[in-house]
Formats: C-alpha cells, structure tokens, sequence
C-alpha cells in the first residue's frame, strides 16, 4: 500500500503501530526502531497520533509507533 501512496504525488504517511489494543487515550506515543514482542498501542492512541501529524512535515513517511 506504501508505493501506491508514494506513487500517487499526495503529501502523504503511513505509520506502522505496534500491536494494536482497544485501551484508552493516553497521548503517549514514541516513535521506535524496532518493535519489541511486548509493545503495544491503543487504537485510540494511533488515532490521535495520525490526526496530531496530519499537518505537520513528518521526517519518515512510514514511521513505526508504539505506546509510550
């Protein structure tokens, strides 16, 4: 799905969440290198991360995310 946003000549990015969980929102999100076997995030955490970014310049198109 990357290359058909890359190829579309959209601003765009695509965060990679860690295991998704239904908790509630802590606005607590780090961005990571790797993604540990424990980590995990809420959908409502990956929501409010996408929509604090959307107008912001994001270094990496598809950064992988997790609960902080």
């Amino acid at each position: 799905m990357e290359r058909v946003f890359a190829d579309s000549g959209l601003d765009w990015f695509c965060p990679r969440p860690t295991r998704l969980t239904r908790g509630p929102l802590s606005r607590r999100v780090k961005i990571v290198e790797s993604f540990p076997m424990t980590a995990a995030i809420s959908r409502a955490d990956v929501t409010w991360w996408m929509l604090e970014h959307a107008a912001q310049p994001i270094p990496e198109r598809a950064p992988m995310i997790t609960g902080g």
